[in-house]
C-alpha cells in the first residue's frame, strides 16, 4: 500500500516501516466521527480486530466492567441473549474475549478463517455501538447485580456475575493492596477507583447510571481500532464504515485523563481476611509506593522494570536478602505498575508484621544507600536487559491481541501507537547506561527522602470476614425495609428467572453469521518432527524456527519414587535454579542464565500411554528456548543445575515460605483449578501424579515442612540429594529440540550426564480414596467440581462437552446461579471433570451437574442441529499455538502414543457427531456421575449448608507453631 493511499472516508494519517515485526504499521482518521484506527500489515496468518474505549471510572461501582460483561448479551442486530456465547460455541475463533483495565475497555477477536472473522467482528461491533442493554434491564440484573427473593418472608441475597466474579478478586490480598495504594497515589485521578467494582459499592449502581456511562464513552470518537494480520483492510475499513461509524458523528467530550501531581505521603492500615481458626502471625504485607514515570517515556519504563529482577529476583537479590536475613519478612518484591497514564512503582515486603514498618524502612533505605554508592552490578543489568529483550522478541500467541495491548499504552493517552511496539533499540541503549548511574538514580528516586512515597499496610485479620458479611447483611435489611412492596420485588426475581430460562427464538438465533462444516480444516494440522535417538536417549527433531531461536525440552523419568515422595519431586523442581551450585553463588547462577537463555523452567508434568487411566509416564520436564548463539553455554548451565544444585537449609527456608504464600493464594483465588485436581487424583494414575507434584496435597505438603521445619529439613535435603542424582541421567532422558545446523551440542549434553541404570517407565499410582471433600477458604465465593471416568475414551466427547458448557451449564450456573465461571472438559482417557468459578452457590452447580444426562436426552429427543458445537469443540482442540507450546503439545502426542492417524480418525469421528450419539455417551456419564467424586472448596459456612453431600471438611491452613 502506497502511502498517499487512501480509503472512502478515512483520513491516512500515518504509514510507517517497524523494523522488530518487519512489518507496516498504517494509522487511519475516520474523516465523520474522528476514530482512530490502526493496520499492522504483518502477513499473519491470524487475523486480529479489537475496539477499544477509554473508560474513566468515576467511583466504585464496576460501571464499565458491567458494561463490559452486558454488550456481549444480544443487540439490534443480533437479538440474542448471548451472542457471545453463541460465538464461543459455534466459532473458529483463536481468541475470543472482553477485558476491562484500570482506564480502557477493549474487544478483541481472532481468527485464522477469514469468514469467521468477519463474522466476529460484526457482532463485536453491533455489541458495543448498539447492545440490547440499552433497553432490557435485565441484562444489566443478571450481569452486574440484582436482589433475589422469592419469598415476602425471605431475607433478599444478592446476585451477579461481576459481583461475584469481584467477590473472589477481593479475597486475594494484593487486590487489597493494589486498591488501596491507588487511594493514596491517585486522590485526584481515575486511578484511585476499583474498576471492576469494589464489592460493596457494585449494589450503589443504578441501571439508569449505568445506561448513562455506555452513552458517554462508547462512541466512536472515544474508539481506537486495532486492525492486525494479513487481511483485506478495504474490505475491513469498508464494513466498519458502512455499517457503525458513518452513523455517527463527532462530540465535544473530554475524555483526558488529568495528570496527578505529587501528594504528601501517607501511611494507612487496611484489614484483609483470613479464616477464624488461621494463624494471623507473619501475615500483613507492606507496600511502598511512588508514581514513576509517564506513558511516554518507555526508555524509563523498561529500565524501572528491569530494576525488579535485579533488585528482588532471586532471594541473594540486593534488596531483598538484607530483609530476608534480618527476619523482617518472608518475601520483597519489587514491580513496575505500567499499562496506565502515570506508571508507579511498588515495593512489597509479604509475610511481616506491622510493627516491624520501621525496622523495614530503615534496612531498604540501607540496602538502597549502599547500591547507591557502590552502583548496581552492571553485569545485573545486562542480564535482566538481555532476558527482557528475548521476551520482547519471541513471539507468543494471541501476538494480534499483544500488539493491540501495546499499542493502546501509549495511543489512548494521544501518544504514539507504534511507542510500545517498536522498543527494541532501546535495550541496546540501556545496556549502554548500565555503570553511568542511570539506574542508581532511578531508585533513588523512588525511595526519596522528600515526604511523598506512600505506604499501605495489610494486616491479617480474622474477623473482617465475619464484619464483611455483617455489613452485607445489614444493607440488605436496611434495603428490604424501604421497598414499599416486598411483593413486587418477589414478582421482579421471578420475571429475571423467567427472562433467563426463556430460549431464542429461531428467528433471532437465525440473524447470527455462521460458519458450516465446508469452513472447517477436514484434518488436523500434522506435527512436525524427525525422530532418532543418541546414546539410546530417544531424540524428536523439530524444524529450525526462522526467528533463530532453539528450543530445548528434556524430559527424565522420574518412575520409581513412592507416591507418598512426589510432593518432595513437585518441591525439588521450584528449587532448582533457586540455589547455588559449588561453582556459583545464587546470585551468579540466576546472572548467567538470565544473561545467555530467554527462558528456563523446570517442571513436573506426565502423559498416559496409549490413553490408560490407569498408568502415567511421570517426568521432570527441563523447557529452555534460547538464541542460536548462545545455546552451547544454554547447555553447559543446564548441566550445572541438574547435576550440581546445594540444598540448604537455611537458604531452602525462605524459598519454602514463598511457595507456601503461592499456594494459600492460589487456593483462594483460582480454587477451581485444586477442586478439579481432587476430583482427577480419583480417576486417573495422571491425576495423582499432578495432585502429588502441584496440586491441594503438594501444598499441604508445603506447610507441614513449613510448620515443622527444623525436624523435617533434614530428611527431606537427603532425598533430594537423592533425587538429583538419580534423576537426572541419562538412561532416563527423553530429548526434542529445535534443528540448528547440527545436534553435536545436544551430543554434548548427554555425554556430560551419567548413563544410570534406569528405565523409561510408566507406573500405576494408586488412586486417591473415592469421597466428597470440602476445603475451607475465606471469603464469599465458592469452587465445586465433580468428575467421573467413561468406560473409554471416545473423540465424542469434545463435542459434548462444549455444548455441555456453553448451553447447560452456563445457563444454569453462570446464568441463573451468577458464578463468574463454569465448564465441562473431556480428556483423552475418558475422564469428564465439571466445574464452576467464583461460584455464590455450589450446590446448585452440583444440581446442574447431575441433570447432565437427561438434559441431553431431551435434546435428542429434540433432534438438536449440533453442528455449532461441533464447529466450536473443534476449534477448541485446535488452539493457535505458540513456537514453543507447538513443541510441547507435538511432545506431548509423542509421549502419549497418539499418532496423527489416530488424530485424523478423530477429527472424522467429530465432524460427524450427531445429537444421539451424545446422548448416548451423556447416559453413562448421567449414570458414572451418580456416584462421582465431589470437591467443593469455600467458605465454611458454605460447606456446612452443603452435609447433604456428605463432604469431609478440610480446614483452612492449620494452625502451627512460627517458624524462626
Amino acid at each position: 500500500m502506497e502511502e498517499n493511499h487512501s480509503i472512502r472516508n478515512y483520513e491516512l494519517v500515518s504509514t510507517r516501516f517497524l523494523p522488530d515485526f518487519q512489518a507496516e504499521l498504517y494509522e487511519y482518521r475516520h474523516i465523520r466521527t474522528g476514530a482512530r484506527i490502526c493496520w499492522l500489515d504483518n502477513h499473519d496468518e491470524n487475523k486480529t480486530f479489537a475496539i477499544c474505549f477509554k473508560t474513566i471510572p468515576f467511583d466504585d461501582t464496576g460501571v464499565f466492567h458491567i458494561l463490559e460483561h452486558s454488550v456481549l448479551n444480544g443487540s439490534d442486530r443480533y437479538p440474542v441473549k448471548e451472542p457471545f456465547v453463541e460465538l464461543l460455541k459455534s466459532s473458529m475463533n483463536t481468541f475470543l474475549n472482553a477485558i476491562t483495565f484500570d482506564d480502557k475497555t477493549m474487544y478483541p477477536i481472532s481468527s485464522r478463517n477469514d469468514k469467521d472473522f468477519m463474522n466476529l467482528m460484526s457482532v463485536y461491533l453491533d455489541a458495543v455501538f448498539c447492545p440490547a442493554v440499552r433497553h432490557n434491564p435485565n441484562i444489566f440484573y443478571q450481569e452486574g447485580w440484582h436482589y433475589e427473593i422469592h419469598d415476602a418472608k425471605q431475607q433478599p441475597v444478592y446476585k451477579g456475575v461481576v459481583l461475584n466474579e469481584m467477590k473472589g478478586a477481593f479475597a486475594n490480598v494484593d487486590e487489597t493492596v493494589l486498591n488501596a495504594m491507588n487511594r493514596l497515589l491517585f486522590p485526584d485521578s481515575c486511578y484511585q477507583y476499583v474498576s471492576g467494582g469494589d464489592p460493596a459499592c457494585i449494589t450503589d449502581l443504578s441501571y439508569a447510571d449505568f445506561v448513562a456511562a455506555h452513552q458517554k464513552f462508547y462512541q466512536p470518537c472515544n474508539a481506537r481500532i486495532w486492525l492486525d494480520g494479513d487481511l483485506d483492510i478495504e474490505k475491513v475499513l469498508d464494513y466498519i464504515d458502512v455499517n457503525y461509524l458513518s452513523h455517527g458523528t463527532k462530540m465535544d467530550h473530554d475524555f483526558d485523563i488529568p495528570m496527578q501531581q505529587p501528594t504528601q505521603g501517607k501511611t494507612i492500615q487496611v484489614p484483609f481476611e483470613i479464616s477464624p481458626e488461621e494463624d494471623s502471625r507473619n501475615r500483613s504485607i507492606i507496600s511502598f509506593g511512588r508514581i514513576m514515570s509517564r506513558f511516554d517515556d518507555a526508555k524509563r519504563n523498561i529500565a524501572l522494570s528491569a530494576l525488579s529482577e535485579v533488585l528482588t529476583g532471586n532471594n541473594d537479590a540486593p534488596l531483598k536478602k538484607p530483609l530476608l536475613e534480618k527476619g523482617l519478612c518472608e518475601d520483597v518484591s519489587f514491580d513496575l505498575y505500567d499499562g496506565i497514564q502515570q506508571p508507579y512503582c511498588l515495593l512489597t515486603v509479604r509475610n511481616t508484621e506491622p510493627e516491624k514498618l520501621d525496622e523495614i524502612k530503615a534496612a531498604v533505605t540501607d540496602a538502597i544507600h549502599q547500591l547507591c554508592k557502590d552502583g548496581i552490578d552492571q553485569s545485573e543489568l545486562t542480564a535482566s536487559l538481555n532476558q527482557m529483550e528475548f521476551h520482547y522478541r519471541e513471539k507468543q500467541e494471541p501476538s494480534g491481541v499483544m500488539n493491540a495491548e501495546d499499542a493502546m499504552e501509549s495511543w489512548l493517552y494521544g501518544g504514539d501507537p507504534a511507542l510500545y511496539l517498536n522498543v527494541g533499540s532501546l535495550y541496546q541503549q540501556l545496556r549502554e547506561e548500565a555503570g553511568s548511574g542511570y539506574f542508581e538514580k532511578l531508585l533513588n528516586e523512588f525511595f526519596a527522602d522528600d515526604g511523598r512515597l506512600q505506604t499501605v499496610i495489610a494486616a491479617a485479620d480474622r474477623q473482617a470476614g465475619k464484619a464483611r458479611v455483617e455489613a452485607e447483611q445489614e444493607k440488605l435489611t436496611d434495603a428490604k425495609k424501604s421497598w414499599k412492596d416486598v411483593n413486587a420485588m418477589v414478582e421482579a426475581t421471578k420475571a429475571l428467572e423467567a427472562w433467563q430460562a426463556a430460549p431464542d427464538s429461531e428467528e433471532n438465533k437465525a440473524t447470527l453469521p455462521k460458519l458450516t462444516l465446508d469452513d472447517v480444516e477436514k484434518k488436523p494440522r500434522p506435527d512436525h518432527f524427525q525422530e532418532t535417538a543418541y546414546r539410546d536417549v530417544p531424540m524428536l527433531v523439530y524444524p529450525k524456527e526462522p526467528s533463530g531461536i532453539v528450543y530445548l525440552n528434556l524430559y527424565f523419568n522420574i518412575a520409581g519414587i513412592r507416591k507418598e515422595l512426589l510432593p518432595e519431586a513437585g518441591f525439588l523442581t521450584s528449587l532448582l535454579g533457586e540455589l547455588p551450585t559449588s561453582h556459583h553463588s545464587v546470585a551468579e547462577l540466576q546472572k548467567l542464565v538470565h544473561t545467555w537463555i530467554g527462558s528456563l523452567s523446570f517442571t513436573p508434568v506426565c502423559y498416559a500411554p496409549d490413553c490408560d487411566p490407569s498408568a502415567t509416564i511421570p517426568m521432570i520436564a527441563v523447557r529452555c528456548s534460547v538464541l542460536s548463539a548462545n545455546k552451547e553455554k544454554a547447555v553447559q548451565l543446564i548441566q550445572e543445575i541438574l547435576r550440581d544444585t546445594q540444598f540448604d537449609a537455611k537458604l531452602i527456608l525462605p524459598l519454602l515460605r514463598q511457595s507456601v504464600q503461592d499456594f494459600e493464594q492460589t487456593l483462594t483465588s483460582s480454587g477451581h483449578a485444586f477442586a478439579a485436581g481432587r476430583v482427577n487424583a480419583r480417576l486417573s494414575a495422571d491425576g495423582v501424579f499432578s495432585e502429588y507434584t502441584a496440586g491441594f496435597t503438594s501444598g499441604r505438603w508445603l506447610e507441614s515442612l513449613e510448620a515443622d521445619y527444623d525436624n523435617q529439613i533434614g530428611a527431606v535435603i537427603n532425598d533430594l540429594q537423592l533425587f538429583r542424582d538419580n534423576f537426572f541421567i541419562g538412561s532416563r532422558l527423553s530429548v526434542s529440540c529445535t534443528e540448528d545446523g547440527d545436534t553435536e551440542w545436544i551430543h554434548q549434553l548427554i555425554d556430560s550426564l551419567p548413563m544410570g541404570d534406569a528405565h523409561r517407565a510408566k507406573v500405576h499410582y494408586p488412586l486417591l480414596e473415592k469421597q466428597n471433600e470440602g476445603i475451607v477458604i475465606p471469603g464469599d465465593v465458592s469452587y465445586a467440581a465433580k468428575g467421573v471416568l467413561l468406560p473409554a475414551y471416545d473423540a465424542h466427547i469434545h463435542v459434548m462437552t462444549h455444548l455441555l458448557t456453553y448451553d447447560w451449564l452456563w445457563n444454569e450456573v453462570r446464568v441463573k446461579g451468577g458464578a463468574y465461571g463454569t465448564g465441562i472438559n473431556g480428556n483423552s482417557l475418558g475422564g469428564v471433570t465439571a466445574y464452576s468459578y467464583r461460584d455464590p452457590d455450589p450446590a446448585n452447580a452440583l444440581h446442574a451437574f447431575a441433570n447432565i444426562g437427561s438434559y441431553l436426552h431431551e435434546k435428542a429427543e429434540e433432534n438438536m442441529d449440533i453442528t455449532s458445537y461441533v464447529i466450536g469443540a473443534i476449534a477448541a482442540v485446535s488452539p493457535l499455538l505458540s513456537p514453543r507450546s507447538r513443541i510441547i503439545v507435538s511432545d506431548a502426542r509423542w509421549f502419549g502414543r497418539i499418532s496423527y492417524q489416530t488424530r485424523c480418525e478423530n477429527r472424522q469421528k467429530m465432524l460427524g457427531s450427531t445429537i444421539q450419539e451424545l446422548d448416548a455417551l451423556g447416559a453413562e456419564l448421567s449414570e458414572a456421575m451418580q456416584n462421582g467424586p465431589v470437591c467443593i472448596i469455600g467458605p465454611a459456612a458454605k460447606l456446612q449448608e452443603m452435609q447433604d453431600e456428605h463432604l469431609t471438611i478440610l480446614p483452612a491452613r492449620p494452625k502451627h507453631a512460627d517458624t524462626k
